[in-house]
């Protein structure tokens, strides 16, 4: 008797185990949602932009608004009990940090040279709302229906980008994929998430009339030659014997004021166990940049000032070797590492 009991227990839970239902993904009532089988919108803002007076390449400069647009489409269901149509509303968020106000526009850090103002369109009455929205309704048409998905919403693939400068700068700042904001939908004015129905980057470049060319727009090449793997010692060490290779490269400018102050830093990758070292394709090997003092220029942050002359030019020395950086003999062959020079405004 007990055999037959565990049996039809084993039996039982078996064919539970199989017969697990698959549920949809469930959201809370008043929420707005991407139902399961579609995307949510991607937009992409091409912006680019050059600044014609160089008067206007000071801090806190605001410049004029750019208006762009991008494809794409999305489809929305709300949970609800509602038995009449429904007008959404609508609300954004952003992870960029806010930098302030100007009028009735809100700034966020793009990087540290722009700040961006976004408004979006309002396909209903035509009129840009500056981000964020919160609670933003404007009803038009017959609704919708609770818990019934509808197509082909466009909301908030045309803006109008307003930058401001928060750091003057030399020649061109770009911003690679910045995301704006995220655009939610929700029944009535209390925000519930269900899912974010677009998202929005902006990516592109703002230039100036003020110029730099560093080694007349050539690559500066540092072959820092053949050394034996196990010269190299300790952490944060050159190998044994390492002579640090010097490069000089010329800096002409346009646009600059003479004798004007500037400096120069390597915007490069750091190395995750050398930070102060440019990471290598060898990750036992990075790249220690000093300047004439022996000072470690960190990349990124690390800066070597210098001088312009009276006919806008200068030669800015530095040194370059490999360090080690973990203290491990590294794997023979040869490394690479690339770092872009920028010229900044002192």
């Amino acid at each position: 008797m007990k055999r037959i009991i565990t049996l039809s227990i084993a039996l039982m839970a078996l064919i539970k185990i199989i017969n697990l239902p698959a549920y949809a993904t469930t959201y809370p009532s008043g929420s707005c949602y991407v139902p399961d089988g579609y995307s949510a919108a991607t937009y992409d803002f091409n912006i680019s932009d050059v600044v014609p007076d160089p008067t206007q390449n000071t801090a806190g400069e605001v410049l004029p608004a750019i208006v762009s647009s991008s494809s794409g489409a999305f489809t929305i269901a709300c949970a609800c009990d509602d038995s009449g149509p429904i007008y959404t509303h609508q609300w954004t968020t952003t992870d960029l940090v806010s930098t302030g106000s100007s009028g009735n526009l809100n700034f966020y850090k793009v990087n540290e040279y722009l700040s961006v103002a976004t408004e979006i369109k309002d396909a209903a009455d035509g009129a840009y709302y500056p981000v964020p929205w919160v609670n933003h309704v404007n009803p038009t048409g017959y609704g919708m229906s609770c818990n019934t998905s509808a197509s082909d919403f466009h909301t908030g693939n045309n803006i109008r980008a307003t930058f401001r400068i928060d750091r003057k700068f030399v020649g061109q700042v770009s911003f690679p994929h910045i995301k704006i904001y995220d655009l939610w939908y929700t029944v009535n004015s209390d925000f519930v998430k269900g899912s974010p129905v677009a998202s929005a980057y902006i990516d592109g470049q703002i230039s100036v009339p003020q110029t730099c060319s560093v080694n007349a727009g050539q690559v500066v090449t540092v072959d820092f030659g053949t050394f034996m793997s196990g010269e190299f010692k300790n952490k944060g060490q050159m190998p044994s014997g390492y002579t640090p290779k010097t490069i000089s490269v010329p800096i002409k400018c346009n646009g600059i004021e003479a004798n004007a102050n500037l400096t120069v830093r390597f915007q490069a990758d750091a190395s995750a166990d050398e930070p102060a070292a440019i990471k290598t394709s060898n990750s036992d090997v990075g790249v220690q940049i000093t300047d004439d003092s022996g000072k470690v220029i960190e990349p990124n942050s690390g800066l070597i000032p210098f001088q312009l002359d009276d006919n806008l030019q200068a030669t800015v020395t530095f040194h370059a070797a490999p360090i080690s950086t973990t203290g491990n003999a590294p794997a023979e062959g040869t490394f690479s590492a690339t770092a872009y020079i920028r010229v900044d405004f002192a």
